[in-house]
Order: C-alpha cells, then structure tokens, then sequence
C-alpha cells in the first residue's frame, strides 16, 4: 500500500523518475518526510549532508483534576513500604502499585494475514525540484524502491500482502527519528534502510526490543548496533570478507607462500588481523603467523619493496585487504609485477577494486586476481534475464545493481514473513537461499546466544576471478 500524492512532473529523461515519483508518490509528501540522502558507501567520496537534530524531550503538563491521594485502610503485608520508604509502622502512604509483567524478550511468532514494510532510503527529495531527479545518488535510491515494489507485487501473486510504505530519512538521524516515531510504525513488521550509519544506527536504536525487524541492505559495519537481536545485517562485514578470502587462499596454495599487504594504518591492520585470525582458526592456534608486508604512508613506489618476499620459480600469493586508495593499488600491483621475476603470483583483493579505474587491466589478468564480492548476477540466468525484461518495460531502463538488491531482499524476506512468521530472524540461520539472483543468503548470529545473538550477519561471499576482462566466480 501506498498514500501517493500527485505533483506536476518536469520529466529528467527516464521513465523511471516519472513513475517512481507519481507511482511511489512519495509518501506523506505533504508532511515533508519524503525527501533524500547521500547512499553509504564504505569510503564516501561525498561531503554527507548537514544533519539538523530533532529536539525529542517532550513537556506534558499535569491537569489540575487528578483525583486526590488518600490513604488507604487496613494493615499492609509484611516488607511493603510506600515510595517514600515507610512500612507498616510508619505512614502507610499509597497503596501498593499493580504488579506489571516484564516485557517479552522472546515473544512468540504470529501469522498475518499483511505484513507492513517500510523502506527509509535517501530520495532527498528536498534538493531536486519537484518532478526532476538529476542526482546519480537519488537515481540509485530510486532504483532500489522500484526493485522492492516488483517484488512486492510478485509477492501479492504468491499469496503474500505486502502493505509497502516509503519515507526520505534526509541523510539526517533526526528525521529518521522523526519518521520512526510515527503511529504508523508501531504495527510495523519489517524495516529496510537506511543506508548512513548514523541514521542507520537511529533506526536500529529505534526497533530494539520492538517486535519490528530492521534489515541492512548496504551497510557491512559490525558496529551499528550492539546486542540487538531485531538487527539483520545482509552485506557481511569486512571480518567475513577476509575470513573468506582466507579460506579460498588455503583450498588452493600453501600457507608459506601466502603475504598479507597492507598500508601501516588502523583499517587496513584490523583487516590484516581478521586475516592472520581467519588463518589460525582454520589451520590452528599452534600455526605460525603469515608473511606480512605493511607500507608506511609516505612510502614512495620505489620504496615498496616485493622482490625478497617472491618464492622463485613458484607461487606467490599477495593478499592486500585494501581499498581506500587506488593510487596505493595501482603502484604496489604494478611494483608486484616488476618484481615477480620467475614466480607466478596471484593476488587477492577487495571489492572495490571491480570499479578501479587507475589500475591497469594487464595487472589483473597477468596477476591472477581474485576479488570478495557479494553482489554477482550470471549473465545467462533465466531468472535474471527475465527481471531485466520486465524491469526495463516497466521503469524504461536496465536494472543496476540496487535493483536487483531491492528485489531481492523484498522476496527473501517477505517469503520469510510468510512461512516463519513475524519473529522470522530466528529461522534466518536455518533458512538459506540460493533463489535468488544477485547474491546467495546464508544468515548466521553473531554474538550472544542462540536466542539472543548481538545481531544476524549474511555471511556469504562469492569470490570472483578476473577472466577475460571480466569478474566471474572461480574456484
């Protein structure tokens, strides 16, 4: 379900806009709550819009007619004292409050005959002229939307009634705030976004202890929300990244051919540490640390030496968990070839690197470069071939990858709603999917216990081979 509310359109070049705008209508428009934000990326490249605070303390005046406080008859049972700590020997004062049973921290799962579904995403409609969306990142956001509302309505063939709602969060946790505490959101089932961590943290904050689920379609950070159970986590974090990049650089060569390389600051050695952790739990605690190579920052190209680190006339593996700095990944790429003399190298590296544009093609393939990537779609998949078609009949352009995100995650998780109920988080672990056409679903807890974990992560993690000038899954 959607409130539209109609404006006149100065279309911007695509049917998708037109739709979106008029189709989505932008949800309570008129109250200013739909409207836009940058989208999270791991290392932004945009100044993050201006966050304006929403006072929440909220004064309520007393009437002046409450009934008086008397007191009452009769002896009070023993130990009971009033609030102001007197006992039977003393005032007896108020009477005794009503015994109230403590909130449910494991309520039952309920079936419905409609599930409500509410995505904050960062339309900023508030900085694009009414009708016309010129922003790459609104474009994205839109795209997104449109996936989830394919899905909603394949999902109402299924049997499933999705009641779909959208709100702009403004890049602001204020606003978010703001939107959360809408009457409307306390029948809500199911949260998708936002995508910022600070909003992003507002409304996970906001569905603890709530019996609304709070999904994470773009942010990997492992931080967002501490002990929160109704947090869902579905891009893995960079832990599991490195943890799996591990675990494919041991299923095809020796661990004393493996070096880890890093830049010498605090990211790129956590994630060095992830891997020198995936590395000893796999092969054990008594297993001696990997071959390390950390570049100081004022390091120059021809300081960066490889040449002593090369296995001569075998296999040298580089694993570089890095990807804020594609000048860094450029030279050292290119300082590994130099140097590699008569050993094979092959290299991993992050996702990232899939949009690098500095980096030289040649050093991908002649370096056997391997990436993490969650996100991949087969080219020749029926099931992708036929979203397209649809898609671009129905929005007059190609899905991006926010797309096939936003379709997704709408089908996943409202077939969980459906066949687990409204505490179906606590099936995910049991529950994984290869249904689906952008990435596989294999939700696990983390932290906590079994019944109360910190959060749910998705922990799967293609590992592609850069093969003809193109990213395809490899062993």
């Amino acid at each position: 379900m959607i409130s539209a509310q109609n404006h006149p359109l100065r279309l911007s070049g695509n049917k998708l806009t037109l739709f979106l705008l008029l189709g989505l209508g932008l949800f309570v428009a008129s109250c200013g709550i739909l409207k836009k934000e940058e989208i999270y990326e791991e290392d932004p490249i945009v100044k993050p819009t201006e966050e304006v605070g929403v006072d929440t303390v909220v004064w309520e005046n007393k009437p002046d007619d409450y009934p008086p406080i008397t007191k009452p008859d009769g002896p009070k049972p023993p130990g009971w004292k009033d609030p102001n700590g007197n006992d039977n020997n003393g005032d007896p004062g108020l009477t005794p409050p009503d015994p109230v049973d403590p909130p449910d921290t494991n309520p039952p799962s309920s079936y419905q005959g409609s599930y409500n579904v509410a995505v904050l995403a960062p339309f900023y409609t508030n900085k694009s002229p009414i009708g016309e969306i010129t922003s790459k990142t609104s474009l994205r956001t839109l795209e997104f939307y449109s996936g989830v509302k394919m899905a909603a309505e394949r999902l109402s063939n299924e049997g499933i009634n999705i009641n779909l709602y959208a709100y702009d969060t403004e890049g602001s946790s204020g606003r978010t705030q703001s939107i959360m505490g809408g009457y409307e959101f306390q029948n809500m089932n199911l949260v998708i976004g936002p995508m910022r961590t600070d909003p992003l943290k507002t409304a996970a904050s906001k569905v603890r202890g709530t019996k609304t689920k709070l999904v994470s379609p773009w942010n990997p950070k492992s931080d967002i929300s501490p002990s929160n159970p109704n947090y869902i986590q579905v891009k893995p974090s960079l832990e599991t990244h490195c943890r799996e990049i591990m675990r494919n650089a041991l299923a095809n060569h020796s661990p004393s051919n493996i070096v880890l390389a890093c830049r010498d600051n605090a990211s790129e050695l956590q994630a060095l540490q992830y891997l020198q952790q995936a590395y000893k739990d796999m092969k054990g605690s008594g297993a001696a640390p990997l071959r390390e190579l950390k570049v100081p920052p004022q390091a120059t190209f021809n300081m960066m030496d490889t040449k002593h680190l090369m296995n001569l006339g075998g296999e040298t593996v580089f694993i570089i968990p890095s990807w804020g700095d594609e000048k860094f990944i450029a030279s050292i790429m290119r300082k590994i070839y130099l140097d590699k003399q008569s050993s094979t190298v092959y290299v991993y590296g992050m996702p990232q690197w899939k949009n690098f544009d500095r980096v030289g093609y040649e050093y991908y393939d002649k370096l056997n470069l391997k990436i993490s990537e969650t996100f991949y779609v087969s080219p020749g998949d029926p099931q992708s071939l036929s979203f397209k078609q649809d898609f671009y009949y129905k929005f007059g352009v190609v899905p991006s990858e926010d797309g096939y995100m936003g379709y997704d995650l709408m089908m996943y998780f409202g077939r969980m709603m459906k066949e687990k109920g409204t505490e179906f988080q606590k099936s995910l672990a049991s529950s994984p999917s290869d249904d689906y056409m952008h990435t596989n679903f294999r939700f696990a807890p983390v932290g906590g216990t079994e019944m109360s974990p910190m959060r749910y992560e998705n922990k799967f993690v293609n590992i592609l081979k850069f093969v003809e000038f193109d990213f395809k899954p490899g062993n």
